[in-house]
């Protein structure tokens, strides 16, 4: 297959561009938000906007051959539930072009590609297509969104680094990362909505005691970290207000003072990072903070662990406060300066808020579209 654009001229004399068929291949689907769809989605809406075909193909076993036969067994059920279901379909969740044709498969298998252009967005989806013969390696880029070694082992993770394959990082350490394995990585960053998330109330307005962070069950996203902290917040502040949000029910001897919503809609969302004066964030790590990005659009004051992903953004003083990874305690502190000081509170959301308006999606497909012309 053939990855150039070919220039046409028609009977007027105008010129246009054969444009391309893109491929996105993702490992599995889910009922719920993913944050790592999310940006393949938002990508792919932007290459069909510009007249290319794209297609989206989701492998519901990728790496069968490497599960436990308990793991197959649950892979097969999956298939099938998926398969006559349709529920794969993101459309819930993301406005997704209905242009952009959509594939369930067992596998992602070379039989499947018909484009001139294929993504991979995760180590499995890497695995499978190192193994194409047909597709020229030079038309397959890999789009690294984090160091995904909790499935499969750092060993295999860090070899898919070394795949003959374009790679874009969204994160300036995964580009350290890749200098440090020595690989060439073009850093492309993902960017925010800002049609879907802004200040709808101004800093100075928000309740200084609301509280807001997202619940998460990983126990990489340190969500019980951030419970701690903000029920040692309550003992000294006894007006605090939280309110939490995730993709989970409302977790089990969760106080009732605590607010949840369960898989909140974008306008809900934004609502409620409006209504707060504080964002805590607490993940161990991450690749791109998505949450203190949008809270940081929506007016909210940061406070935060310093993961590399966090640290994009976050710079302690300035945009956020800052605190080490495990440490509920120090976080707890950041969160009663937040709610006590007010100049510091405004200040840090006033610059978190203008320091996010350069991350664009629009910066970002310019980026790799450039990239795919070279």
């Amino acid at each position: 297959m053939k990855r150039e654009l070919a220039i046409l001229i028609n009977f007027r004399g105008m010129m246009y561009i054969n444009m391309s068929h893109i491929v996105f291949l993702l490992p599995g689907h889910g009922l719920k938000p993913i944050g790592g769809h999310k940006v393949v989605y938002e990508y792919a809406n932007r290459f069909i906007d510009q007249g290319n075909e794209v297609s989206i193909i989701y492998g519901a076993s990728c790496l069968f051959n490497k599960m436990s036969l308990q793991k197959k067994s649950f892979a097969v059920f999956r298939y099938l539930y998926f398969k006559f279901s349709k529920k794969y379909l993101p459309y819930s969740w993301f406005d997704l072009n209905r242009k952009i044709s959509i594939y369930y498969s067992w596998d992602l298998s070379e039989k499947h590609i018909k484009g001139d252009i294929v993504f991979a967005t995760s180590m499995e989806t890497a695995i499978i297509s190192n193994q194409y013969k047909t597709i020229d390696k030079k038309n397959i880029y890999y789009l690294i969104q984090d160091f995904e070694y909790w499935h499969w082992g750092k060993e295999l993770a860090t070899q898919t680094w070394h795949f003959n394959f374009t790679k874009i990082v969204i994160s300036p350490w995964f580009q350290e990362l890749g200098n440090q394995l020595g690989v060439k990585t073009t850093l492309i960053e993902n960017g925010f909505d800002f049609e879907k998330f802004y200040v709808d109330l101004p800093v100075e307005k928000k309740d200084k005691f609301s509280v807001i962070m997202l619940y998460h069950k990983l126990e990489s996203k340190g969500s019980s970290d951030g419970i701690k902290a903000l029920n040692i917040v309550k003992e000294r502040i006894p007006q605090l207000k939280v309110i939490l949000f995730g993709t989970s029910k409302r977790p089990e001897n969760l106080p009732d003072w605590y607010k949840y919503y369960q898989l909140p809609n974008k306008e809900t969302l934004k609502n409620i990072y409006n209504q707060s004066a504080v964002y805590v964030g607490t993940s161990h790590t991450e690749g791109w903070g998505l949450t203190i990005g949008e809270a940081m659009q929506c007016g909210c004051a940061v406070a935060c662990t310093n993961n590399d992903g966090y640290l994009i953004m976050a710079e302690h003083n300035e945009t956020a406060l800052v605190s080490s990874i495990k440490d509920p305690e120090a976080l707890s502190e950041n969160i009663v300066k937040l709610v006590e000081n007010d100049d510091l509170r405004f200040n840090l959301a006033k610059n978190g808020n203008l320091n996010i308006q350069k991350y664009t999606w629009e910066k970002s497909f310019q980026k790799i579209n450039e990239l795919i012309k070279k």
